[in-house]
């Protein structure tokens, strides 16, 4: 998805949004070095090469080093000092790729004899624009009219019938499986994908969709037919010196085996340290669009909006100010601050962004909460509202955010109150944490802030949130954990709205003990 930047230069230039990982062992004589170049020249500049040796014994790292001497802000060299195949140095790069570029959204793989032509990407990358809940796209080679797919014949009748055994073992509809051309959307699953080594040292294509469909049965995942798309090639052709043998097809049914042996029962170890996403609350484009239409009217969101509204307005800041806001979502909120000046929305979500732009938003970044896309000291103000909760490093988060902000900047936050009101909405929308006041404001100066106020909110619903949370705890193994936002009629939603807007009022004057939320507003020192 293309979002607007840099209009105000402040983001980095040429953010990488797309890795992809090239294995190559012993490739010297068949590494097409022009086609690597011609690509470079004409591509998206935030598209990344990462071209991995795998221990070659030949010139190959020579070669690799050359185009990266020729490319160096488009394309990396990582070397393997001794063999480990394909699935290990695929892993490898990708583990790379997500350390090195936490702002990339895609990460993939590629032959490194351009079976598939790297001019494909642009066409993967437009099925991700169009259809946001996709978590992977995966090349398929299929000849058609109007394509030019150069198979061997016994290539194409013995991959078919390892496609079908591969198709019938993983139970999906999967045409090719081992098209050497993926990309995979950046998201937690997608590390726990990668993580560990795979079994398989020739077909961990199809081990990876294993993994995926055995996440999808821990609820890690939506269906993964649902979330995988095959795009069929426009372009592949065979490439003379495959190390590829007909023996391999029976080490492949072997391998095959094994994998389905081992996944059976796989928890990745990200699930076993980190339960919490065993079960997340994985927001599809239907739970964004009702975000998209609720927040503009719902009492909830409209005067929690209106409530940090009125402490932004008081913040006096300068003509031009820029507002960052921080876990933008859909937009209501950020459209709101426009009116105390230039606002930059940042969000981890595609569909969250492109809601935005609906709203008239053009400043948008998708980015990280605690590795913001932003050089430092470039905002006057930072909004985040109901966000600290949901980040494992909450500390690291406020030292990012004051990284970030101008001397003098504020930090205006809420967050939800009390532990003992934890239940199954903070479950269903993965937070980590409630607040007390004191312990918020004692990580806010652990981080460098200066605490300027700070009151608790949405006091006098307390007593009606506590019995709401009491009669409606879910006891252990019941249905799956839900967020919820009671329907109320709309003479209700109009009384609470005008309800809120008295209490917003009294807390120009005064601080409450007690309430649903923190509202705090940090100072970085000057």
């Amino acid at each position: 998805m293309q979002f607007q930047k840099n209009q105000l230069t402040i983001f980095h230039d040429n953010l990488v949004r797309v890795v992809v990982v090239v294995p190559c062992f012993n490739e010297a004589r068949r590494l097409d070095r022009d086609a690597f170049a011609r690509f470079l020249q004409g591509a998206d500049p935030g598209v990344r090469l990462l071209l991995v040796n795998d221990g070659s014994t030949d010139r190959t790292l020579e070669h690799l080093r050359e185009l990266a001497a020729h490319h160096p802000e488009r394309l990396d060299v990582l070397d393997l000092t001794r063999n480990v195949g394909k699935a290990e140095a695929v892993r490898q790069g990708v583990l790379r790729g997500l350390e090195h570029w936490p702002s990339a959204e895609f990460v993939g793989y590629w032959d490194a004899d351009l079976a598939t032509p790297l001019e494909e990407i642009p066409g993967f990358l437009r099925v991700f624009q169009d259809r946001p809940h996709l978590v992977a796209v995966i090349g398929s080679r299929v000849k058609l009219m109007g394509r030019q797919i150069e198979r061997r014949a016994t290539r194409h009748y013995l991959g078919r019938v390892f496609a079908t055994f591969a198709s019938l073992s993983l139970g999906l509809s999967v045409y090719d499986t081992q098209c050497g051309a993926k990309l995979f959307r950046v998201s937690e699953p997608l590390r726990a994908v990668f993580a560990e080594p795979f079994h398989s040292r020739w077909i961990f294509d199809v081990e990876i969709l294993a993994r995926m469909q055995r996440l999808a049965r821990l609820e890690a995942l939506p269906p993964v037919e649902t979330v995988v798309y095959e795009y069929v090639l426009s372009q592949w052709r065979d490439v003379a010196g495959s190390k590829l043998k007909p023996t391999d097809f029976l080490r492949a049914a072997l391998e095959l085996v094994r994998i389905t042996r081992h996944t059976r029962h796989w928890v990745p170890q990200q699930m076993q340290t980190r339960p919490e996403i065993l079960n997340p609350k994985i927001m599809l484009e239907p739970e964004y669009e009702r975000m998209y239409r609720t927040e503009d009217h719902y009492w909830w969101f409209v005067a929690r909006r209106e409530l940090v509204a009125d402490w932004v307005a008081r913040l006096n800041l300068p003509e031009g100010a820029v507002i960052l806001d921080v876990g933008c979502g859909t937009g209501a909120n950020a459209l709101a601050w426009t009116r105390f000046g230039t606002v930059v929305g940042v969000d981890f979500s595609d569909q969250a962004l492109e809601r935005c732009q609906r709203r008239g938003l053009s400043e948008l970044a998708r980015g990280d909460a605690t590795k913001l896309p932003l050089g430092d000291a470039t905002a006057d103000a930072l909004v985040a509202t109901d966000i600290l909760e949901h980040l494992e490093d909450d500390r690291a988060a406020l030292i990012e955010w004051k990284r970030v902000l101008k001397p003098g900047g504020h930090l205006v936050l809420t967050v939800p109150a009390y532990r003992f009101l934890w239940g199954e909405h903070d479950v269903a929308l993965m937070h980590h944490r409630r607040y007390v006041a004191s312990e918020l404001l004692a990580r806010a100066r652990e981080a460098g802030f200066e605490v300027t106020r700070s009151t608790y909110a949405f006091s006098l619903l307390l007593p009606v949130a506590v019995v709401q949370r009491l009669l409606t705890r879910k006891p252990p193994g019941d249905r799956p954990p839900e967020a919820k936002f009671p329907a109320v009629p709309d003479w209700l939603n109009t009384a609470l709205i005008r309800f809120q807007r008295l209490e917003t009022s009294l807390l120009r004057h005064l601080s409450t003990p007690f309430g649903l939320s923190v509202l705090a507003v940090l100072k970085r020192p000057t």
